[in-house]
């Protein structure tokens, strides 16, 4: 689950199966989940760094952050 939530590739096709949705729309719901989860990430690390965030830029500090 949380490779599936914080990585940057596909979704465990065996989380997949578990989810009670219709296949067309697991994927989609897994995505908004996933940038959800990210954006809380971010928030927290923006308030424990934010000199580092100030001194590098928001765009390269949020793009670290996130990969």
């Amino acid at each position: 689950m949380r490779d599936t939530l914080l990585g940057p590739g596909g979704f465990d096709p065996a989380l997949l199966t578990r989810l009670a949705d219709r296949p067309e729309q697991r994927e989609r719901r897994l995505a908004v989940y996933r940038n959800n989860v990210r954006q809380a990430l971010l928030s927290v690390l923006e308030a424990a760094f934010p000199v580092v965030r100030q001194l590098i830029g928001a765009e390269c500090f949020t793009a670290t952050a996130l990969t």
